[in-house]
């Protein structure tokens, strides 16, 4: 596939667009919990933004705090780590996950194939985990 060195800026935009339509469309065909890779730089910005506080600073918190993570996941303890019981991949909050949305690395948030789960399932685990908000 060759590369046109001379793309307009509608034409940028467009290509832009396009992988944007297919990046979320991967988001809402494949449901499961998210995970951290090595490419974490460990700057902070998706703390915040994790709506069910799923997000921990390395694996040795989350686990002491009861939160499993997926074996292999954050073992060298310097990069953030997600536990599966908590990521709802912020379906019933956001249209795709803020973790991956403000992450200045490209694909450093990611979908763990250990831990699929359906639509419904991440809907029921977010009910779970917020009560107050199931009862509305």
């Amino acid at each position: 596939m060759k590369i046109c060195l001379f793309l307009t800026k509608a034409g940028i935009y467009a290509s832009v667009l396009r992988l944007k339509r297919i990046e979320t469309s991967q988001w809402r065909i494949k449901k499961m919990a998210l995970y951290i890779t090595d490419e974490c730089i460990s700057c902070s910005a998706c703390l915040p933004e994790c709506p069910n506080e799923a997000i921990f600073e390395n694996r040795t918190e989350a686990e002491s705090k009861g939160h499993p993570v997926t074996p292999g996941h954050g073992e060298n303890g310097d990069i953030y780590v997600i536990s599966h019981e908590l990521c709802t991949e912020c379906v019933g909050f956001h249209d795709q996950p803020k973790c991956a949305e403000v992450c200045p690395i490209d694909n450093c948030c990611i979908l763990d194939p250990a831990h699929p789960e359906s639509k419904e399932d991440l809907l029921a685990k977010k009910d779970r985990l917020h009560p107050e908000e199931a009862a509305h």
